[in-house]
């Protein structure tokens, strides 16, 4: 039986590429409101998940529900307008366009104007609007007329997340976030994270495990693409088999290991 808490779910989700089988029956329930993370060594098949979740992949076998809809065989345009988004591990802003008008472009879309560019200029200015307030939930604002191509790494990373902001997601899915960041950028991005929960679910493939550790109220491992172990962070993390897949047995996986 669904368990009714789940607003994202997978059942039996399998996924092969010629031959090489990168998901096994994995079962996955993610609770509405939660954050909840995504964790394994590399080549555990994290981002794969992810890529199935999202339909950006059809699983080989096996079912993805969001909010108690099957969405297995959805495009990934349909399922985002359902409210089911993600962003990817290599930042995606316009580099020539100004911080402004990446989040401008993003609400755009959200709202299926593709001819918005060719609207009046009190027209745009609503969408203006809406993109100034998005860029302050992530403290762009001061930044608004910049390129995007002049800022920092970091600032880029906000940038894609007011991006994502723009299409309004019930469910948030992020893929390694905190890749590319210096140890001082880390702070800022986790209590971004934190903020964009409110009110949202989020899903978070992350190898910087004190980030794990601080944000997530409920962790998945994954290895050689089947499910290895699940439940809080400190629990998962003192497992034998947890230890082993991560660090060969007898190690303690710690945050601070790992960090």
């Amino acid at each position: 039986m669904e368990d009714t808490r789940c607003i994202l779910s997978a059942e039996n989700v399998a996924k092969t590429f010629k031959g090489f089988r990168a998901l096994h029956d994995v079962n996955l329930g993610v609770r509405k409101g939660s954050i909840h993370g995504l964790i394994g060594p590399n080549g555990a098949g994290k981002t794969t998940l992810l890529n199935v979740l999202t339909s950006t992949l059809a699983p080989t076998t096996g079912r993805v529900r969001f909010g108690g809809v099957d969405i297995t065989g959805r495009t990934p345009s349909q399922v985002a307008q359902m409210g089911l988004v993600r962003s990817f591990q290599i930042c995606a802003v316009f580099p020539h366009m100004t911080v402004l008008q990446n989040v401008r472009l993003a609400i755009h879309r959200r709202e299926g104007d593709t001819y918005a560019f060719w609207a009046p200029a009190s027209r745009l200015r609503a969408f203006d609007e809406r993109a100034m307030t998005l860029l302050e939930t992530v403290g762009l604002q001061d930044m608004a007329s910049r390129n995007a191509a002049e800022l920092s790494y970091g600032r880029k990373r906000a940038l894609e997340f007011a991006t994502t902001l723009a299409a309004d997601p019930q469910v948030l899915l992020l893929d390694e976030p905190m890749a590319g960041l210096g140890i001082e950028e880390i702070p800022r991005l986790v209590n971004l994270i934190r903020e964009f929960a409110r009110g949202r679910t989020i899903v978070l493939v992350e190898h910087h495990l004190p980030v794990v550790a601080e944000l997530c109220d409920q962790v998945t491992v994954l290895n050689r693409g089947e499910v290895l172990a699940e439940g809080p962070y400190a629990e998962v993390a003192a497992l034998d088999s947890v230890r082993a897949a991560y660090l060969g047995k007898g190690r303690q996986v710690t945050a601070e290991a790992a960090a």
